[in-house]
């Protein structure tokens, strides 16, 4: 019986409403920083996809020695195996011999999300490569 009316004296004490009001507080901030930290998390994560699909994208240029139907049956194979459907431009177009470099650029729209804030941007990443295949020229 004490503890029950030490229990509703606690209950009843003025204290105990403020700390309980703090705690709430507290936990809404905690839960604020919590939702932030893992908005830039999933951005750094997409980044880095980002960056990798660049590098892939160059490193099958090279490999072919062109920017052609083999490449973009290429490119749309890392689409599904990374996971992001980013849009692709290669500053070259065709046959490019031996040692001549090739850039590609990667963008793709990026939307971050997080407490009282929303911002659409793109991501860009742009990767710069040489081709390996030595073409011969035919018009000799």
């Amino acid at each position: 019986m004490k503890i029950l009316k030490k229990l509703k004296n606690k209950l009843k004490d003025v204290k105990g409403v403020d700390n309980t009001i703090e705690m709430t507080f507290i936990l809404v901030v905690l839960f604020i920083i919590l939702a932030t930290i893992f908005g830039f998390s999933h951005l750094i994560y997409t980044n880095y996809k980002v960056t990798q699909f660049a590098n892939e994208s160059v490193r099958v240029a090279e490999l072919y020695g062109e920017v052609g139907t083999k490449t973009y049956e290429n490119v749309d194979k890392l689409k599904t195996s990374i996971g992001i459907n980013p849009n692709v431009t290669f500053d070259k177009t065709g046959k490019i011999n031996f040692l001549e470099p090739i850039q590609v650029t990667v963008e793709l729209p990026y939307r971050l999300k997080i407490p009282f804030l929303d911002l659409g941007f793109n991501i860009r990443k742009s990767a710069t490569g040489m081709s390996e295949v030595y073409w011969k020229d035919d018009t000799k």
